[in-house]
């Protein structure tokens, strides 16, 4: 019986493996996985599947996140570098394989030998149908693509999980953008690469022409046209200008989130895939909007730069400057190698003023000039005081500066309605505009709305990236991030990768509601074990610090409570359950979360023994029953009152806790 499961198991491993490239879309309708759309990688899957790079599994289903197989992820990568050719013909003889590796890959992995991303000895040992560890994937994609970088300047938390010997290689495909760390500022080496995370990185990989589309039908430029009558686009490419007939079924991305064509505009960059018939069926609209200099470079590359980096200079410092872009997104830069350009001419770094108005553009990762454009020059900030006379704000880097305001200054509202300076309060976001002698001339004011601040609940700093802050009540609010956000912490600039959950922070947005700036703010955190707890009257806990020291603190109303992602009340806490707590300026708890692994089950109990061996039995929603051993000291609630084991009855809806040794904990009477 168990020989026959497995070969049915490896039968339906074989039917639905990732083999790229395989399952054309010749005579086939693009069209989005059904369990994709929405999903933060959508774009990339898609974008994948047109370029035949990855495909899914029977029902139009993608399964973004399931874990890739070693096997998968080698198969994609073979396919990604355009080795299938290749496959084929690769001698397997002198290799060892694993037994339980289907014949069907075996060639897929001499390959991989051959070209030296493996070593041949270490196959038999490998566990290729177990999932893929990041660290292996990135180093595969370093060996392939022949990419080192300075390992002694990686600066992950788990630097030392990752080997030495291979650090260079995994800063060639992190320096490169392949792939990237994660919350924390960790690059968990041992994590497995789920099915969307290998789109994500062979998108970016497409876009950077890394590799080429295995039909070479993959092609970025700049849009020039798009007649929106004949269903055409025309795009300038490194090789000349191409015009595109659209596919009868074409899908446009933007952002990574599905679009239509009629929010695409010329000056855009764009990613196009054609089809056999030169068809196109997958438009990708990518960073910025671009305009075509007038020059060329010396390889016949267009030169182009972005008007989406266009922006006032915040501040400046003796090597670096920050810019507050069109987005309300804040960068630094530092200034060596960078020309910087006025009406065509060479200037000196120390003619740029604060509030220029600039536009930078970029090469790659960094950036080669900063040109001076004509417009006012202006500063942002919020505002900390003001008087008929003078005006103090908190700029985009958290310096506090006064301003003189002109006897006439002009004084506008967000909507550009006329306002008198009573109207202008604390806190608000301004733009003020500067004359030659640094002072105000005009005043724009925009009252902050919604709640800001709070703890960080949840951040995704890839593909569509995304934050969700818990703010004093409770609530949870989600905002996206532009594409260029600001973290400050006291008077540091940190990483977006700094952000972690749990941190006490205060946002701002701009008018599209998206974060620009993140503002890390003090928050004292302890952690301990539950020896006490009141809920009722002078609401305090006590806990056990690892020095086994007892120390109380008392509760803020509204404390929120949370087990893993999920909210519960405050009656949830019970003594032994390891938390950490988050204090307030008074040293009073605002939130509790729970530390320590649990998972739970719900059922209708079938069955319970209250005595010797104490057991309980439940049938699952799906029908199937199974048992669990209750622990000595079981706690059973029903809504906040406890209850006794013996209350316990046959056909009651419940919740088990349960600990890492599946026994339960706790029942939850539903």
């Amino acid at each position: 019986m168990r020989a026959k499961s497995l070969i049915v198991l490896m039968l339906l491993f074989t039917m639905c493996v990732i083999v790229p490239g395989d399952e054309s879309l010749a005579g086939e309708a693009l069209v989005e996985f059904s369990d994709t759309a929405g999903h933060w990688a959508a774009g990339s899957i898609t974008e994948c599947r047109a370029n035949g790079l990855m495909s899914g599994y029977p029902d139009n289903i993608f399964k973004p996140s399931q874990s890739l197989s070693r096997v998968e992820a080698l198969v994609t990568v073979n396919r990604a570098m355009g080795w299938s050719s290749q496959v084929n013909t690769v001698s397997t003889s002198g290799i060892n394989f694993p037994t339980d590796l289907w014949e069907y890959f075996r060639n897929h992995v001499a390959l991989a030998a051959n070209k030296q991303l493996m070593i041949k000895s270490d196959i038999p040992m490998m566990k290729f149908n177990d999932p893929a560890p990041r660290i292996e994937v990135a180093l595969w994609l370093a060996k392939a693509l022949d990419l080192k970088g300075n390992g002694a300047g990686l600066n992950f938390t788990d630097l030392n999980k990752i080997p030495a010997t291979s650090r260079d290689m995994v800063a060639g495909v992190v320096e490169a953008g392949i792939i990237t760390g994660l919350p924390g500022n960790l690059f968990e080496p041992s994590k497995s690469l789920t099915r969307a995370e290998m789109a994500s990185i062979l998108g970016r990989l497409l876009k950077d022409k890394k590799i080429a589309s295995p039909e070479g039908k993959y092609h970025t430029g700049q849009l020039t046209s798009v007649d929106w009558v004949n269903k055409k686009i025309s795009v300038q490419t490194t090789s000349g200008s191409g015009t595109y007939p659209l596919a009868g079924s074409y899908m446009v991305y933007k952002d990574g989130k599905r679009t239509t064509l009629d929010a695409i505009r010329a000056g855009e960059c764009v990613g196009i895939t054609l089809d056999g018939s030169g068809n196109c069926i997958f438009i990708a609209i990518q960073d910025g909007t671009v305009t075509t200099s007038e020059q060329t470079s010396t390889t016949g590359s267009v030169s182009v730069s972005y008007s989406g980096n266009r922006g006032y200079i915040v501040n400046k410092y003796w090597d670096n400057f920050s810019v507050r872009f069109s987005d309300g997104s804040v960068e630094e830069f530092y200034i060596n190698g960078v020309k910087f350009i006025e009406k065509g001419y060479s200037i000196t770094y120390g003619a740029l003023q604060k509030g220029t108005y600039v536009e930078v553009v970029r090469s790659g990762s960094s950036i080669s000039e900063v040109r001076i454009l004509e417009g006012d020059r202006k500063v942002f900030g919020e505002v900390e005081k003001i008087s008929s006379q003078s005006i103090g704000i908190i700029d985009e880097d958290n310096r506090d500066i006064t301003y003189t305001l002109t006897g006439g200054v002009s004084i506008k509202d967000k909507d550009n309605r006329s306002a008198d300076i009573e109207d202008i309060e604390a806190e608000m976001d301004v733009e003020l505009t500067l004359n030659a002698k640094d002072e105000v001339t005009a005043l724009k004011f925009n009252e902050t709305t919604g709640d800001l601040k709070g703890i960080v609940d949840y951040i995704r700093i890839t593909g569509t990236k995304k934050i969700t802050v818990e703010d004093k009540d409770g609530d949870s609010h989600t905002y996206y991030l532009a594409n260029s956000v600001s973290v400050r912490e006291d008077d540091r600039t940190r990483n977006l990768d700094y952000v972690d959950e749990g941190m006490n922070v205060e946002l701002t947005l701009n008018s599209a509601k998206e974060v620009t700036r993140i503002e890390i703010k003090d928050l004292t955190v302890v952690e301990g074990e539950v020896t006490y707890i009141s809920t009722s009257g002078t609401k305090r806990i006590k806990i056990e610090k690892s020095n086994n020291k007892e120390v109380t603190y008392y509760l803020a109303d509204g404390v929120t409570v949370k087990d893993g992602g999920t909210s519960k009340s405050l009656s949830y806490i019970d003594t032994g359950l390891d938390v950490k707590l988050y204090l307030n300026d008074d040293d009073k708890v605002i939130r509790i979360e729970i530390i320590g692994s649990s998972s739970t089950v719900r059922g209708e109990v079938t069955s319970i023994r209250t005595s010797g061996t104490k057991r309980i039995w439940i049938k699952l929603s799906s029908g199937s029953e199974k048992n669990y051993y209750l622990s000595d000291d079981v706690k059973v609630t029903e809504g906040s009152a406890t209850k006794n084991l013996s209350y316990i009855d046959k056909d009651m809806e419940v919740k088990l806790t349960l600990d890492d040794d599946d026994e339960v904990t706790r029942i939850d009477i539903l």
